[in-house]
C-alpha cells in the first residue's frame, strides 16, 4: 500500500522561514519593514496566499510605535488584492513626490 504522502507545493515567492502552509494555513512572502524616522511609524508588506486558492493578497501592516503606557504599539492590518495594492503605490508615489516639490 502507498501512503499517498502528498507534497505541498509553494509559490517562488513563499518564504521557509515564514511559510504556515504545512500546518494548514497560509504561505508567507519574507516581509518587507520600512519605518519613518521622524515619527518610528513603520509600513510592513507581506503577500500570503491561502492554500486552497490560486490568488496571492498583499497584507500592509501598520504599526505605531510605543509612546508610553498611555500610547501602547499597535498594529492595523489591511488585506489588498494586486489590483489595489498597484493602485495605492501608484497614489503613495504620486504623493510622495508633491510633498518633496
Amino acid at each position: 500500500m502507498d501512503a499517498g504522502i502528498a507534497t505541498l507545493e509553494h509559490p517562488s515567492w513563499c518564504s521557509p522561514k515564514h511559510c504556515t502552509a504545512e500546518r494548514g494555513k497560509v504561505h508567507r512572502s519574507r516581509p518587507a519593514r520600512v519605518r519613518s524616522a521622524c515619527t518610528d511609524l513603520m509600513v510592513i508588506t507581506q503577500l500570503f496566499q491561502d492554500r486552497d486558492s490560486d490568488t496571492p493578497l498583499i497584507d500592509v501592516t501598520i504599526r505605531f510605535p510605543d509612546y508610553g503606557p498611555d500610547h501602547p504599539r499597535e498594529d492595523y492590518s489591511f488585506c489588498f488584492d494586486d489590483e489595489l495594492a498597484q493602485a495605492a503605490g501608484r497614489m503613495l508615489v504620486t504623493t510622495g513626490r508633491q510633498a518633496t516639490r
